[in-house]
């Protein structure tokens, strides 16, 4: 009997270990969804990663992770089966370089008024200079800003390494997820890169006030940290910090082309390797770049065609300005053409739509696709030193993956689903029908031809007038409105969508309620020869032969004319 009871009592001892491992140290407020996400994304043409396909592919998640990639593979029981047929698979983006979810950087305390602040406001035992933060841990006042990481999202990100882009030494970041969850499900790893600049930021003191001085602060705080490490005679936080997080990835954030020299020089001197955010002009110099032997951050910031219609602002413009104007689209492509290892970033872009076409023009200007996918996937992943949770689709990690109407890089490719850790979001959701047709429809006692192609919807009034529709469509619901005649009122619908059947009710022009019906007549006239999403053209590369030094002006003459002082001044 003793040895039964205690036998019991083992057993709920391991039952108990084990239902408190599962548990979690943060309180829910409300009911928590307990389902374990169990999903399968079926008939999809799943990209991996770079350079590799799975057709007709079914991926399996469960908990936020990959259980399974296969090709025809079958659907789980219990899994909750969504099906792709026709649209492609991509691992989400990570980006390197952002600031999401932190606070925005301010001063210590106001600086001097009547005289030089010398020293730092900053109370403690922390470094004598404002603009070294290295103490600075982002996972610490990291919090979810819903808003932003609907826009990530929208980009087709999944994880960001976010770090408080302020100060000559800015801290550590951490790499986060962009779900809408609470900091301790998004964080995935605390400390993932120790971020540097020449720019001291919001510090209010006097020094540094040049580069020259920026780059002697960072040259002494390197020796300073050195001695501190040797010498046990004083507490100093920054100094003791900087010396800890020596040992994570260090990212350099330069301005320009010859920022990044100096910062993989003062590197050298330092015995370290910096990873170089740069400022997408590398290529004036891409033979000095690749000799750093770095792995550049590279943003997609194209300036827009200037306007020369005025010829007083075409005068105005240098060369270097129409250079960069013509060169910067093929910037990541000359750097991968010269084996310079890199990754993109979306920073500089607050439009998921520019971010997207800035990267299709890079694409359209040499960089390959298999390029691009690398560097907003795999290889940052692996910087980062979370390859074994993201980066790729494969078994065990999370399931970070976009779903998209064609291939992504696609003129006219939409990006519909992004799941981040295995929850979907919608950024443009899929049309349950394919809408594109002619109908033969009956509002109230009249009766219309409606037409609905890739270009725009149309209704026949009359054999002579065809006027512009309106046609929307979302899970299963159908509106419609068009007028009633040219320039009358609008008539409008709304109703459910059946197989080859329409129907509902709405209003008629007089803002009477009218049943209404449309039924399938045959296919539309501009939709005969299916529209497919075709890879993007390559552009020509410039033509204009490098030259070095980039000028830094284009004068004609010996001077240039002032813009329009007055119109006698101007010459005839």
């Amino acid at each position: 009997m003793k040895r039964t009871i205690q036998l019991i009592a083992g057993l709920a001892l391991i039952l108990f270990a084990h239902a408190a491992s599962a548990q979690e140290t943060f309180p829910y407020n409300g009911i928590k969804d307990q389902r374990e996400g169990w999903y399968a994304i079926t008939h999809a043409t799943l990209i991996p990663q770079a350079g590799k396909q799975v057709d007709n592919a079914t991926l399996v998640i469960k908990n936020g992770r990959i259980i399974s990639v296969t090709s025809g593979g079958k659907v789980p029981d219990g899994a909750v089966e969504i099906d792709a047929t026709g649209k492609y698979v991509y691992p989400s983006f990570i980006d390197m370089y952002a600031e999401y979810g932190l606070p925005k950087a301010r001063p210590a305390g106001e600086g001097g008024r009547m005289q030089p602040q010398m020293l730092s406001n900053k109370n403690g035992a922390y470094a004598w200079n404002e603009a070294l933060k290295p103490e600075f841990r982002a996972h610490e006042v990291f919090q979810p800003d819903t808003k932003a990481a609907k826009n990530w999202r929208s980009m087709g990100f999944g994880l960001v390494s976010t770090h408080q882009m302020d100060g000559l030494s800015r801290g550590t970041s951490a790499v986060v997820s962009v779900a809408d969850d609470r900091p301790h499900e998004v964080i995935l790893k605390s400390q993932a890169g120790h971020y540097l600049s020449f720019r001291k930021g919001v510090s209010t003191q006097s020094y540094p006030t040049s580069l020259m001085g920026a780059i002697a602060l960072l040259r002494q705080t390197y020796l300073d940290a050195d001695w501190f490490a040797k010498t046990a005679g004083e507490q100093n936080f920054s100094l003791a910090q900087w010396n800890e997080v020596q040992k994570l990835p260090q990212i350099f954030a330069v301005e320009d082309w010859q920022e990044a020299l100096r910062a993989d020089k003062l590197g050298d001197e330092f015995g370290r390797q910096y990873l170089i955010k740069g400022a997408g002009d590398e290529y004036q110099r891409v033979d000095k770049i690749k000799q750093t032997g770095a792995t550049f951050i590279v943003p997609l910031r194209f300036p827009d065609a200037y306007d020369v219609s005025d010829p007083y602002d075409a005068h105005r413009l240098s060369l270097a300005q129409l250079r960069h104007w013509e060169m910067a689209p093929a910037n990541a492509a000359l750097l991968a053409k010269e084996g310079v290892p890199f990754v993109l970033t979306a920073d500089g872009h607050s439009k998921p739509s520019d971010f997207i076409a800035a990267l299709r023009k890079a694409i359209q200007h040499g960089l390959s696709e298999a390029d691009a996918l690398r560097a907003l996937t795999e290889t940052p992943a692996t910087l980062l030193g979370v390859q074994q949770d993201a980066g790729t689709l494969s078994v065990g990690k999370w399931a970070n993956f976009l779903i998209t109407s064609g291939e992504i890089f696609a003129e006219g490719a939409k990006i519909h689903h992004n799941w981040v850790q295995g929850k979907p979001y919608v950024v443009t959701a899929i049309p349950q029908w394919n809408l594109q047709g002619e109908y033969a429809l009956k509002a109230g006692s009249r009766a219309y031809n409606l037409s609905i192609g890739r270009k725009g919807s149309t209704v026949a009034i009359d054999d002579s007038t065809r006027l512009d529709a309106t046609v929307k469509e979302e899970g299963g619901l159908v509106s419609i409105s068009f007028p009633q005649d040219k320039g009358g009122n609008l008539v409008r619908l709304t109703g459910v969508i059946t197989e080859g059947n329409w129907y509902g009710r709405g209003q008629d022009a007089d803002g009477q309620w009218i049943q209404w019906e449309a039924t399938s007549s045959g296919q539309a006239t501009d939709d005969k020869k299916a529209k497919r999403l075709l890879p993007l053209r390559p552009l020509p590369h410039p033509s204009t032969p490098a030259t070095y030094p980039i000028p830094l002006a284009h004068l004609v003459g010996n001077s240039c004319p002032q813009p329009r002082q007055s119109l006698s001044e101007m010459p005839l």
